[in-house]
């Protein structure tokens, strides 16, 4: 008889067997959570519809107010220096009102819009005032260019606004509709950038036609002041 205690052991190779059964680890089965789901402004309540309407008369009003002068830059001054100062008065208005709209909240986004229509409107009635029946900086001094700089600039103190509306929006949707209101907020600053020059050339040719040159300087501006009213 031979021995078999040095035999090596076969492996069983049953095609029937079972296959091996998966232990899991603990009672408690995995919980996979589902994929978010993107909703869009239509599916999401939670911001308010007339405070999305006051953004975007807010947003669009600001970026028409920069670009309200680019078209008749030239009626206010004689050379281009003076009239790339009054375009950038604006913007530096603008950058000194940054501290002071950083101090509203998201919940006191209605003050801010109320400072807002306020600026607005005192800065376009005083510009157009000034700018009344101007033709230029050699007939009519340093000193009016010089109101009609200031003007400009705070009419620009209204720009810091922008930071409190995107504030609101964000602050009241759900992440999961953050992309469209992201989305609609520059559909609101475009519109207001294109309006602008709009507003400005069709108040000019309104001007030439009623033949009242005087009024060509600043019915764009007045125009804008009935527009802070309104958003006020």
């Amino acid at each position: 008889r031979k021995s078999t205690l040095c035999a090596p052991r076969r492996l069983r190779t049953d095609a029937r067997a079972p296959p091996p059964k998966l232990v899991a680890h603990g009672s408690r089965r995995a919980n996979i959570a589902p994929e978010p789901q993107h909703k869009t402004m239509a599916d999401d309540d939670d911001v308010p519809r007339p405070l999305l309407l006051c953004t975007a008369l807010v947003c669009a009003s600001v970026m028409a107010n920069f670009t309200l002068v680019i078209p008749t830059s030239t009626y206010y001054s004689e050379t281009l220096l003076d009239s790339g100062i009054i375009i950038a008065a604006y913007a530096g208005g603008a950058i000194a009102s940054l501290t002071v709209w950083s101090r509203f909240g998201a919940k006191s986004v209605r003050s801010a819009y109320l400072l807002q229509a306020c600026l607005m409107t005192v800065g376009n009635f005083l510009f157009g005032m000034f700018s009344y029946g101007t033709t230029g900086l050699a007939e009519n001094g340093s000193g009016l260019f010089a109101a009609l700089a200031a003007c400009r600039f705070l009419v620009g103190l209204e720009a810091g606004v922008m930071y409190n509306s995107n504030l609101a929006l964000m602050d009241r949707c759900s992440p999961s509709s953050r992309v469209s209101y992201l989305a609609a907020y520059q559909g609101f600053v475009g519109f207001g950038l294109t309006a602008g020059p709009a507003v400005s050339a069709t108040c000019v040719a309104v001007a030439i036609r009623i033949g009242d040159e005087n009024l060509r300087d600043a019915l764009g501006a007045f125009f804008m002041t009935v527009w802070g009213l309104v958003v006020g």
